[in-house]
């Protein structure tokens, strides 16, 4: 990790730019756990203070997961020799210690059936956490080293991509997939966040008369719903979503005038009354966040 990355990390600034409602990140608590290079990062949601939780040695932390309370799903990449290139470990947040749990590229954990599902490499798989060298089940196959993308939909399934680009619900209770090709039409997986009590995804979708892609709520039978008011002409992207506070936390992707360098102010979003909060002026969350209350 670069020094200019470590920096951005321990920035404690909060800018609240002109599209903004005059809401303070003092209105929302909890931490969201996010991938930075060889660092597990921690968003303090109250303060918008973003500071390493643990260092991870020389390994590159691609995405992370949640799995219970107190524990984590970490994708992480190994370029040592002797080592699986790309593998899941498990995280405890409390004691900070890491266990190997299987070699893969991804994962997310569905309690209501004590699934892993997983990415192999080579097919999207499911395996009983209680035992992960199980006998393993096939959702879907996949090309060798084609990823496997897919997002959780709560507690009890996952949504994701077939090869031919339709998208499928796999639902840990009953183990099958279900085919849902009226959504795969309007609703591209990158930047979507399952919304549990609206019982909804939120996606960029675009219709005939837009020039850009807009987040609605759209239902898994592709039904689009009611727009996010969020400025005309930027670009976000939805990382995660906080169930408890009805917020969703969007990464925006801007470049300096000056000097054309990226950054990546962090926002709010209240889904209630579509103000939008100021969290961090700019710290890149990766494609995936966990967020933790911190009131369990």
């Amino acid at each position: 990790m670069t020094p200019a990355v470590r920096l951005r990390l321990l920035l404690l600034a909060v800018l609240c730019l002109p599209a903004c409602e005059s809401a303070s990140t003092g209105d929302l608590h909890g931490v969201l756990y996010f991938a930075a290079g060889q660092y597990l990062g921690e968003l303090r949601l109250a303060t918008g203070d973003a500071v390493p939780a643990a260092h991870l040695g020389d390994v590159q932390l691609l995405r992370v997961s949640a799995l219970d309370n107190d524990e984590l799903l970490l994708s992480v990449w190994d370029r040592r020799p002797g080592r699986p290139p790309f593998r899941i470990e498990r995280y405890d947040v409390a004691r900070g210690g890491t266990s190997m749990l299987m070699e893969g590229r991804s994962a997310h954990y569905l309690r209501d059936g004590h699934l892993i599902v997983f990415d192999h490499g080579q097919a999207l798989l499911a395996v009983t956490r209680r035992n992960v060298k199980n006998e393993r089940i096939r959702i879907q196959a996949y090309g060798y080293q084609e990823a496997a993308p897919f997002i959780p939909l709560g507690n009890d399934a996952v949504l994701y991509r077939a090869p031919d680009g339709v998208l499928h619900r796999f639902d840990a209770g009953t183990l099958q997939s279900v085919a849902l090709p009226a959504l795969s039409e309007v609703c591209p997986l990158q930047g979507a966040v399952w919304i549990d009590d609206r019982n909804s995804l939120v996606c960029r979708t675009r219709s005939t008369a837009e020039s850009e892609p807009v987040y609605r709520l759209v239902s898994l039978e592709g039904g689009i719903g009611e727009a996010l008011a969020l400025p005309a002409g930027r670009d976000f992207r939805a990382v995660a979503h906080l169930a408890d506070q009805q917020v969703l936390i969007l990464n925006e992707v801007r470049s300096r005038r000056f000097d054309r360098r990226l950054r990546y102010p962090v926002w709010g979003y209240d889904l209630s009354s579509g103000r939008l909060y100021a969290i961090h002026e700019d710290q890149y969350l990766g494609d995936t966040g966990v967020y933790r209350s911190r009131r369990q």
